[in-house]
């Protein structure tokens, strides 16, 4: 009678664990950096599109006071503005809206515009210059009026 048993030491069963083990923590490794990655680009564009929102918004405005001549940031309220200079003193953080309310969910981005006069071909124009930040991320945007 000759019996001839098959199965696995359990020596064997543990490195065939170990080994697997190993394989799952580098599998792991490799999707927890790619996952991190991926969300990069999405703060990307959402400082990007907060970016545009002012830009747009300021450039809608006059590039000259209509109340008469004006050293910039005269008017208190964000809603006030009537011309592109009332924006140079803007620092939100968080974000608002035109209206000076805060944006939901944008608590952790700051967004800063400053207006410069300067000449493009001869004419006199005011440069726009919208920076939003978030941690070590910075979106800048420019636009003349």
């Amino acid at each position: 009678m000759c019996t001839s048993e098959r199965g696995f030491t359990l020596i064997e069963l543990l490195i065939g664990l170990v080994v697997v083990a190993l394989l799952a923590a580098g599998l792991y490794g490799a999707l927890a950096a790619g996952v991190l990655r991926s969300v990069d680009p999405m703060l990307r564009m959402q400082a990007l599109a907060i970016a545009q929102a002012y830009l747009e918004e300021i450039l809608l405005q006059p590039p000259a006071d209509p109340d008469g001549p004006e050293s910039g940031c005269e008017e208190a309220a964000r809603a006030a503005y009537d011309d592109v200079a009332d924006y140079a003193c803007i620092v939100d953080a968080p974000p608002t809206d035109q209206f000076g309310a805060a944006m939901p969910g944008l608590g952790d981005y700051r967004v800063d515009v400053a207006v410069a006069p300067e000449t493009v071909a001869g004419e006199s124009m005011q440069r726009i210059t919208v920076t939003v930040r978030r941690g070590d991320l910075r979106v800048v945007l420019e636009g003349w009026r």
